[in-house]
């Protein structure tokens, strides 16, 4: 069975390599004596960097591309089981790794590893450390529902308090409304606030979940 080593150079073929991470991954692997070969869909500034520091880059994924030898096939989550690549790997007994378990191994080769990042690569982050997705997904829905509850809650609140507040001050000061049979407001607001709330909740929740699977795409593709 093959256990990647970084300090025992192998040759080691990456399936999608023009992704900004697995380039920078490939890369890693040349300046440690790999033997390192890969395919992307399309050709790319990051493809033709890659051929021009002797990483091999073929444009198109298909069975063929891969050479004999390999020892280990990396691949993205982008990458699914009906990849021609991916089936050849299998058929061949060749061994796969994705991304994110690559990127742990190389990490663990080294004393100090330092993470840097940003609120919006959270799920990145996340992703990388083998998170299951409903656990990287439930926190940011719940933000979604209670930011659309409070968007809705505060200034309802509010415009309730400030018409009650106005409502008094006028028929104290000037008898306005002693005689006057308006709609009840209390009413009104029953139900308003609960249709507002709930659609602001409503927005706030597939507003999250929408982002967050963009970014999930996004974050596969590379």
């Amino acid at each position: 069975m093959f256990e990647f080593d970084l300090n025992k150079p192998a040759s080691v073929y990456f399936i999608g390599i023009g992704g900004i991470s697995m380039s920078g991954l490939a890369e890693l692997l040349k300046t440690r004596g790999f033997t390192v070969s890969g395919s992307d869909r399309s050709a790319s500034d990051i493809t033709d960097h890659l051929n021009e520091i002797g990483i091999p880059v073929a444009i198109g994924q298909r069975a063929e591309n891969i050479p004999d030898g390999i020892e280990c096939a990396v691949y993205t989550a982008a990458v699914h089981a009906d990849n021609p690549e991916y089936m050849a790997c299998k058929e061949r007994g060749i061994p796969l790794i994705d991304r994110a378990e690559l990127l742990g191994r190389v990490s663990l080769a080294y004393p100090v590893s330092i993470g840097v990042s940003v609120r919006a690569r959270e799920i990145q982050i996340q992703s990388l450390i083998g998170a299951t997705d409903l656990f990287i997904r439930a926190p940011f829905l719940v933000e979604g529902v209670i930011i659309g509850f409070l968007g809705a809650a505060v200034p309802l609140s509010v415009l309730y308090a400030v018409y009650y507040k106005l409502v008094t001050l006028i028929s104290d000061n000037l008898g306005v409304f002693s005689s006057v049979n308006f709609v009840n407001v209390n009413d009104v607001f029953a139900v308003l606030i609960p249709i507002s709330m709930c659609i602001s909740v409503g927005i706030g929740f597939f507003g999250s979940s929408f982002t967050l699977n963009r970014e999930l795409r996004k974050f596969r593709r590379m």
